[in-house]
């Protein structure tokens, strides 16, 4: 089962979350009114995280929704968002098969 079986598309939104200051762009994940998921990334701040832009920062999505591909639909949503979305050298286990999956880091 992959996300289009389960979610709309019209429920991943782009949007920036306001933190220490500065904004983050990220996508959220949505079920009816039950956020699901988010993935964020690096937006050209090298302060405080010193990370590249388009580095994902992280993804998580709730356990009943895993291995549903919201993660690899928001991923692709950022991407459209922001063509220099890219994994991160810097993963969980979890995120290295996820990423492995892509065929990309």
């Amino acid at each position: 089962m992959v996300a289009h079986d389960n979610l709309n598309p019209d429920q991943f939104h782009y949007v920036h979350t306001p933190m220490q200051g500065t904004t983050y762009p990220n996508v959220k994940a949505y079920h009816g009114e039950k956020e699901i998921g988010h993935l964020g990334w690096a937006a050209g701040h090298p302060f405080p995280f010193d990370l590249v832009n388009g580095e994902v920062t992280g993804v998580e999505v709730h356990p009943d929704y895993r291995r549903r591909g919201v993660a690899t639909e928001m991923f692709h949503r950022a991407k459209q968002a922001d063509p220099l979305v890219r994994h991160s050298e810097n993963q969980t286990e979890d995120g290295a098969e996820w990423s492995a999956s892509h065929g990309r880091r």
